[in-house]
């Protein structure tokens, strides 16, 4: 048996006044202990603290077992990305104590089961009878709720925070809601029954917690998407499933396709028929939608597609992180055609560029693609009350579709910007062939060189105007450093985290990358550059090369399946500086 008396004056010993200080907290264990569901709870209580919070799980590609964790940053500041040395780990077996030692140093807590043999280990070790107490509960699984009352006591947040959430979790089952507020009482009792902890007060005005994949649905839902339809491939698959979540409340159909070809296609179909239409997909998937984003590209019809992305080459690591698809997405669907390329590096721009998508989408009848990545897609951030915005309308579309003298609809017909008003199915006068092969102005087949340059200036024209609407890169930090880093995507966060540690580096960020605006070149000539990037073969970084012509470029770069953390880059930017 644990001494409790013994427990909660070590716990007493070792906690931490808040003031501006960073937790760092994980919980580690095998899969089926609830460990991503504790995490979730952790990060949603820190932030109705009034900390903000950055949350990021890691579990194995398997369907079942495995070692998974869920890891939670909480600041009086604002946090973006997973710090390295832990300040509290939660090991639920021993395996989440040996797998996570590079991250434990002298002063970290561990919390695990007084049943567990650590020998040699680097932190302060916390034994409580985890696995007994919830035994005698009933339930050996809610081990990880009674070590969550541990950490609450540790850490110094109101139980009544732990409560809420667990009420909201399960309050239409009221056995489980009983067994779950037990198991965090008895684990709040065993750390600090003979102590009073300082505890952080409920926020008057806490912010949403939010992954960059409800942040991408949400972004849809407030452009008036109609249509969800794809195909489960991690990490792309939380969005569909947020989105099936809310599909009735807010007037929208999901569809699980057979396959990624089914998906695409499906929601072309769609767009013909004037709904707007998305679909989202990984890797191999994406590589399964090749030829129907080349036939949106020749049909020109307004098609959304979130790339969410993850390393291959083939399989590769389905639950892990990478950004080595960027080019992939640029040079998406066989021939020339225009299409954009939009990268969010956060849920705030999640939710912007969903939104934007649909409206290029729409005015440039095109297939924008939604560049996301593992990390930004099953991470959790601090967010303020999002912007409310106007649904996005179908446009370019006429009711008066035909002069007297013409036989049928010129729907591809020259114009000053490439795009040209369509029709809708069953409008009188208003059809035309939407078809794959290369056509004339109606859409029958044309093989002449001649109609055959037109047709393919004409699509490509619209990359001029396309180009006015892409945003330059944002400076992040003081205009006039010794050293920028550049990144795409969600190495933001890392980079914002890592210009908090230096007076002269800042961080130039793209969002959106192909077309790439020229006027980039403005931001970052005359600026000694290092590129970060989640791949081996700098893409955007060449994308920069070879279409703003800059040299003089440094990089670091890592594709282990895992994000950039902090502290590894600092040490990096120390050299190069």
């Amino acid at each position: 048996m644990c001494d409790r008396r013994r427990v909660g004056a070590l716990l007493y010993s070792l906690v931490m006044p808040w003031g501006d200080k960073t937790i760092n907290w994980k919980i580690a264990g095998a899969a089926g202990l609830g460990i991503k569901s504790t995490g979730e709870v952790m990060a949603k209580a820190l932030s109705r603290s009034g900390l903000y919070i950055n949350g990021y799980t890691e579990y194995p590609s398997l369907i079942r077992g495995g070692h998974n964790t869920y890891q939670v940053l909480a600041s009086e500041k604002q946090v973006s990305n997973p710090r390295w040395n832990l300040d509290i780990l939660v090991a639920l077996n021993e395996e989440g104590v040996v797998l996570h030692e590079d991250e434990i140093d002298e002063r970290t807590k561990i919390v695990v089961d007084e049943s567990v043999k650590i020998e040699g280990n680097r932190g302060r070790l916390i034994q409580v009878p985890l696995l007994e107490k919830a035994k005698e509960l009933g339930n050996p699984i809610v081990q990880n709720v009674i070590a969550l009352g541990v950490s609450a006591a540790l850490i110094g947040v109101e139980i009544s925070i732990f409560e809420e959430l667990i009420e909201e979790e399960f309050g239409k089952k009221k056995e489980l809601l009983e067994i779950n507020k037990k198991a965090l009482r008895v684990g709040w009792e065993l750390a600090g029954e003979e102590r009073q902890v300082e505890l952080r007060k409920r926020a008057d005005k806490p912010r949403m917690v939010m992954s960059g994949s409800e942040a991408v649905a949400m972004g849809a839902m407030a452009a008036g998407m109609q249509l969800y339809c794809a195909y489960p491939m991690t990490p792309a698959t939380p969005v569909m499933h947020f989105l099936a979540k809310y599909q009735d409340k807010y007037d929208l159909v999901v569809r699980q396709t057979e396959d990624e070809i089914a998906a695409v296609n499906m929601a072309i179909g769609a767009s013909f028929a004037g709904v707007k239409a998305m679909t989202g997909t990984s890797g191999g998937g994406f590589a399964l939608m090749q030829e129907g984003i080349s036939l949106a590209g020749m049909l020109e019809l307004p098609l959304v597609v979130m790339l969410a992305m993850r390393p291959g080459p083939a399989t590769g690591l389905p639950t892990w992180s990478s950004q080595t698809d960027l080019r992939f997405a640029i040079h998406a669907g066989h021939g020339e055609f225009a299409k954009i390329v939009l990268a969010p590096g956060d849920p705030v721009e999640a939710y912007e560029l969903s939104y934007k998508a649909f409206e290029l989408a729409q005015k440039y009848q095109t297939v924008v693609i939604l560049l996301t990545d593992k990390l930004l897609a099953e991470s959790h951030y601090s967010v303020e009350l999002l912007e409310e915005k106007p649904v996005v309308e179908v446009s370019n579309v006429t009711d008066k579709p035909k002069k007297p003298e013409e036989e049928m609809f010129h729907r591809y017909q020259p114009s000053a910007n490439g795009v040209s008003e369509r029709t809708l199915p069953g409008l009188v006068n208003g059809y035309y062939v939407a078809n794959s092969d290369e056509h004339g102005p109606e859409g029958l087949v044309d093989e002449s060189a001649e109609m055959r340059e037109v047709m393919v200036r004409r699509r490509l024209l619209k990359l001029k105007s396309i180009e006015s609407d892409m945003a330059l890169p944002v400076i992040y930090g003081s205009k006039e450093t010794k050293l920028s880093l550049v990144g795409f995507g969600s190495v933001k966060g890392v980079a914002l985290e890592v210009i908090k540690e230096f007076n002269d580096v800042n961080y130039i960020h793209f969002n959106h990358v192909w077309p790439m605006p020229s006027k980039a070149r403005e931001v970052l000539e005359g600026r000694k550059l290092v590129f970060l990037e989640n791949n081996m073969t700098g893409q955007l970084e060449g994308l920069v090369r070879e279409y703003l012509g800059l040299g003089g470029i440094s990089n670091i770069r890592k594709d282990d399946g895992r994000p950039f953390y902090v502290d590894e880059v600092v040490n990096l930017v120390k050299r190069i500086i």
